[in-house]
């Protein structure tokens, strides 16, 4: 028996039909059938029920069936199992940018795609010293440079802090803000689009970590500005994301790339990260509208700023006692 009559027989067993098994492996159907006919010999066994013009398997045909299809699946396996362990290991850098939230989607999916890479995350890293690249802005060669998606900016509530209301920019006034680093993509959208505005915000801490932003707001802390696809959904029952009203608040996302990088737009990276945004659904804007509310809120809370203690690159500038206040 070899490899060739067992693909033959497995044909014949999914087609009931040698014409058909025939047909699929390319070859004429005398082949199949002298094939089927050897095997039966070289086994001592009969496969199969000839019915008519259909051949179908009898449990003699099912027990061997069992059997040639594990060896013919490893067989098929093989050249990728000797690829993935004598091949060197292709090593990638990627600038996280403003998509750190999305990145262990997007490495499952790439490590599915390619299992033998192994990927740096950095968000330190210049451009030119990245594989890739995600940013809040194309670089200056269009071929460089690949849109992802536009996202809206939500403001995050947390629930403890008063009733439901329906915000605008002018809201913001009085209410502890908690900001992305300097410099950070999210931080440079925030500046643009509301800081630039003439109101006095309260800035309660500043953080280069996304996850602890996260994580005050979702205390109770303060309210901070939260990227509506690439970044996780929040507890509803502890914060409430809404629209600002009176701005178009919203961020565009690309991949980029270094200058000289001789798969361009081909790269395993970037058909991983275009699939995964392309998979984004969009945020439904009724979802997270808060409505109903009354024109004014019995209390705020006032941050009363203190320095907090710093370690390493990733931690908070600022931090805070929260005190209620009435407003009358």
């Amino acid at each position: 028996m070899d490899l060739t009559q067992m693909q033959y027989f497995v044909l014949v067993a999914e087609n009931g039909s040698t014409a058909k098994a025939a047909a699929e492996a390319m070859v004429s159907q005398s082949t199949v059938s002298k094939s089927i006919l050897r095997l039966e010999r070289e086994l001592d066994l009969q496969l199969f029920d000839r019915q008519g013009i259909h051949l179908v398997l009898n449990p003699a045909g099912e027990e061997v069936l069992q059997q040639v299809r594990p060896i013919l699946t490893a067989v098929r396996r093989l050249p990728e199992f000797v690829k993935s362990r004598h091949m060197p290991r292709r090593k990638y850098r990627i600038n996280v940018g403003a998509a750190e939230a999305v990145m262990g989607s997007f490495l499952h999916g790439f490590f599915r795609k390619e299992p033998q890479a192994e990927v740096i995350l950095t968000d330190e890293s210049w451009i030119d010293d990245c594989d890739l690249s995600i940013s809040s802005g194309p670089s200056g060669r269009e071929e460089d440079s690949v849109w992802l998606l536009e996202e809206e900016i939500l403001l995050a509530v947390p629930v403890s802090m008063g009733p439901q209301q329906e915000l605008d920019v002018l809201s913001l006034e009085g209410l502890p803000l908690i900001l992305p680093r300097e410099g950070s993509a999210l931080r440079q959208s925030i500046e643009r689009e509301i800081l630039s505005r003439p109101l006095v915000a309260e800035i309660l801490a500043v953080t280069s970590d996304d996850e602890t932003l996260r994580q005050l707001v979702t205390q109770g802390d303060g309210v901070a500005f939260w990227p509506a696809k690439t970044w996780p959904k929040p507890d509803p029952k502890r914060v409430r994301l809404c629209h600002l009203g009176g701005v178009h608040f919203t961020r565009e996302l690309y991949a980029l790339l270094p200058p000289e990088n001789p798969e361009g737009k081909e790269s395993p990276l970037m058909r991983a990260m275009v699939d995964l945004t392309s998979s984004m659904a969009p945020v439904s804007r009724s979802r997270f509208r808060m409505v109903n509310a009354p024109k004014t809120m019995s209390t705020i809370l006032r941050p009363s700023l203190m320095p907090f203690q710093t370690r390493g690159s990733r931690v908070l500038t600022l931090s805070a006692k929260l005190a209620p206040v009435t407003l009358k």
